[in-house]
């Protein structure tokens, strides 16, 4: 069988879906929703689903794609920028818009936190220490490499997902958990000839999802959200559909096409944006106010006009921060930059 080649756009075009899954669970699970009837509840959990899946298939893409290069901590230091751009912005914006919007400043200031955005402070955690561990995944015996996943997906998957048991599961050991699949794929994984039965096994097992969620007791009984208390990104079923999903676009055959890389460049934004905790009240409970509707037949259609609504908008709004700034700024952060990378060296001299 053929090694599996990749074409950027490709993965890109995952990548793009994963942020309108992302946008789709923060829609339901930060709308307050009121569970008048099942069949709303139903669709608010259908909804939120994909968010996990995600926020997977984001680092599944990272090992994917960084497995055969080096790291760069240059890379995350761009993250840090951009982090950083978007929460004085939104900050600067809420001041003077309202105030009450904003939880606490001090988040604002020290972005890179649990507080304003776990994901971020979660992957960039992770990128640290691969950068400094220096994994080099092509130099590792494959079935070596197969065997400590699949301990680990035993371990911090399919175990942790009992109630009260955790195996030493934590959201950055996932994350670079995540990391060595991804790299995995890319260097061990074949293509195979019918690539629509990723997708088959990507359905089969969301619906399963779905199902344990709807008949779980405790589930149906609340009226409040709270399937997160019961499904997360370490869920075994969640994991597989990420993992199909990348298997799927990987054999996807679709040129290079410039303008789905362009969109795809501005996914971080759309996540710094609408997920920021000024921006998500603003959104969800005082802007479209979903939860008005929920009696109407319309809920589903106007569902899916916020999602795309949301991910158009902040997608203008990240064009406009790139030209500001990696066009306008671009020469200030360069030399930030290697005021770090002096500061870094004689802090090695110091050391040795």
């Amino acid at each position: 069988m053929e090694s599996l080649q990749v074409k950027k756009s490709n993965l890109e075009l995952l990548r793009i879906m994963s942020m309108l899954l992302i946008i789709t669970h923060h829609l339901a699970v930060h709308t307050p929703f009121i569970f008048e009837n099942i069949h709303i509840k139903y669709i608010v959990y259908f909804l939120s689903l994909g968010g996990k899946i995600g926020v997977n298939s984001f680092v599944l893409l990272t090992g994917y794609l960084m497995t055969d290069k080096k790291l760069k901590i240059k890379n995350i230091f761009r993250i840090w920028i951009d982090v950083l751009f978007y929460s004085i912005t939104i900050l600067g914006f809420f001041y003077f818009y309202d105030k009450s919007y904003i939880p606490s400043i001090k988040f604002f200031i020290f972005p890179i936190t649990y507080n304003l955005y776990w994901f971020i402070t979660t992957y960039f955690i992770m990128y640290i220490l691969l950068y400094f561990f220096n994994f080099k995944l092509y130099d590792i015996d494959r079935k070596k490499y197969l065997k400590f996943i699949v301990i680990l997906v035993i371990f911090w998957s399919i175990i942790s997902s009992f109630p009260n048991t955790n195996l030493g599961y934590s959201n950055i050991l996932w994350f670079i958990l995540l990391y060595l699949i991804g790299g995995y794929i890319k260097l061990h994984v074949r293509k195979i000839k019918n690539k629509y039965l990723y997708i088959l096994v990507c359905v089969i097992s969301y619906f399963i999802i779905f199902i344990r969620t709807i008949t779980n007791n405790n589930v149906l009984e609340s009226d409040k959200y709270i399937i997160t208390n019961y499904i997360g990104m370490n869920d075994f079923f969640i994991l597989l559909v990420s993992i199909f999903l990348i298997l799927f676009f990987s054999n996807l055959d679709i040129k290079y096409n410039k303008y789905i890389n362009i969109v795809s460049s501005t996914t971080l934004g759309i996540y710094l944006i609408h997920d920021n905790p000024s921006v998500r009240a603003f959104l969800w409970t005082n802007y479209f106010k979903l939860f008005e509707i929920t009696k109407s037949k319309y809920l589903i259609l106007s569902s899916v006009k916020v999602i795309f609504t949301v991910f158009f908008v902040c997608m203008i709004i990240d064009f406009i921060r790139k030209y500001i700034v990696e066009v306008l700024l671009k020469r200030k952060i360069e030399q930030f930059y290697e005021i770090l990378l002096s500061l870094n060296d004689k802090i090695n001299k110091f050391l040795d």
